[in-house]
């Protein structure tokens, strides 16, 4: 919603909370065990903040955000 975009709102939580999250549990946990599934939240938290950057980045002179 930061974006005042709902489409692009509506992307990154969809690919913030189901995506990159049931990616991440199911891979970590299949490399590392019980870490990796204590680490799944975190590095799928990462990850969608590096597509938020890109976005930003994206759509920096349409909305001035930098």
């Amino acid at each position: 919603t930061a974006f005042s975009n709902g489409v692009i709102s509506a992307l990154l939580s969809f690919i913030r909370s189901l995506l990159i999250l049931a990616i991440c549990l199911y891979l970590l946990s299949y490399l590392f065990g019980g870490i990796g599934l204590w680490s799944a939240w975190t590095v799928s938290e990462l990850i969608s903040f590096a597509i938020s950057v890109v976005f930003v980045i994206k759509y920096k002179s349409r909305y001035e955000y930098l």
